[in-house]
């Protein structure tokens, strides 16, 4: 008696493990996007890959353009200043297109930051497997001292 009992519960523990187990891998699992050598990569905006897209000459770079293109003072902290956040895209040839700006600390910024923008040279490109991809990249532009200009325009 003792024998069946046992393996009754052997059985009822391999059923249990056979039912649950593959549900409890499969919820622990990354979605990934499978890209296939015929598939048009272009139409597929990335948030995640391999290379990063990249202003060229770095962000030391990146922050002197901000500096000199905006018409406001860039402050060197966020505790300091007004942060306008936006995002865009950076195309395979370093293009940038899709700008949304994420807040609006207020419209004279976010019209300052669509013009910076704007000016902006091609980046270099993002790349998944060393092709060049659309990324989506977020950024922030902090600006101080704009009390001032502010009441003056």
């Amino acid at each position: 008696m003792m024998k069946i009992l046992l393996m009754f519960l052997l059985m009822f523990l391999l059923m249990f493990l056979l039912m649950f187990l593959p549900i409890y891998s499969y919820a622990q699992q990354e979605t990934v996007l499978e890209i296939r050598p015929n598939d048009p990569i272009d139409k597929y905006i990335f948030v995640i890959v391999d290379e990063p897209p990249r202003f060229k000459g770095g962000e030391k770079r990146q922050a002197k353009f901000y500096k000199k293109t905006s018409k406001f003072d860039i402050a060197k902290s966020r505790e300091n200043g007004h942060t306008v956040y936006f995002q865009m895209i950076i195309n395979e040839d370093g293009s940038i297109t899709g700008l949304e700006i994420m807040n609006n600390p207020s419209e004279v910024l976010v019209n300052e930051v669509k013009r910076i923008v704007k000016l902006m040279p091609l980046w270099i490109p993002g790349k998944i497997d060393r092709k060049p991809v659309r990324v989506k990249v977020v950024q922030e532009i902090c600006f101080s001292s704009i009390d001032q200009k502010l009441s003056l325009l």
